[in-house]
């Protein structure tokens, strides 16, 4: 099974992962959560980071779902490729981490996953 990390600001990520599991149940092991703390040290999330990644880590890789493109959890992530089978998604809201719920589990490769939240995303964003 694809390895999930979700990351981000604040309580924003536990937030998402907990209504998340309050609607569609429990997103199964392997899915880490790591907050990102106000004024931590670059390398101090680095390495919680890579705890993290190497704690899920599987044949089938490792995706990063983070809130915010160009921050220090997604670029530390992004950089992660060298060392591991990572994919990152940039930009998480709900109706990504519920997809990811529902489809981690089917016989998905990573980067179809990936792909597949990225328009999940993409088009839960709606004005009205």
């Amino acid at each position: 099974m694809i390895g999930v990390v979700i990351t981000g600001h604040g309580n924003f990520p536990k937030g998402l992962v907990s209504t998340a599991r309050k609607i569609m149940g429990d997103l199964k092991n392997g899915v880490i959560v790591v907050t990102t703390r106000q004024n931590e040290e670059p390398s101090n999330l680095r390495e919680r980071l890579n705890e993290a990644v190497e704690k899920v880590s599987s044949n089938e890789g490792v995706l990063v779902l983070t809130d915010i493109f160009g921050s220090s959890a997604s670029s530390v992530c992004i950089n992660m490729h060298r060392n591991y089978p990572v994919r990152v998604v940039t930009g998480m809201n709900l109706p990504m981490v519920f997809a990811l719920a529902t489809y981690r589990t089917a016989s998905i490769n990573i980067d179809d996953l990936a792909s597949m939240l990225e328009k999940i995303g993409k088009k839960s964003v709606t004005r009205w």
